[in-house]
């Protein structure tokens, strides 16, 4: 019997993915950032990649996957 992994969907493609496999983004006030060690406090949002996260963007996925106003900066894809 194997163990349980967690999945978790991509806020950007739809894509369903074991949680490892994907990154982590955190609101931090009203900015979002890259949650490496997937500890930040609060709601997180997941993404495949850069790629998705711009998706997420344009689509105005993250203020509702954090289910709050969320800033129109994008500064944290250049550190996916």
């Amino acid at each position: 019997m194997s163990a349980h992994q967690p999945e978790r969907r991509c806020v950007g493609c739809g894509r369903r993915a074991p949680q490892a496999l994907l990154q982590r983004l955190a609101a931090d006030g009203d900015q979002v950032v890259v949650d490496r060690a997937r500890r930040a406090p609060g709601r997180g949002a997941y993404v495949c990649g850069a790629d998705c996260a711009r998706t997420a963007v344009e689509r105005r996925a993250l203020p509702r996957a954090f289910r709050r106003p969320i800033s129109n900066d994008q500064d944290f894809l250049h550190s996916l």
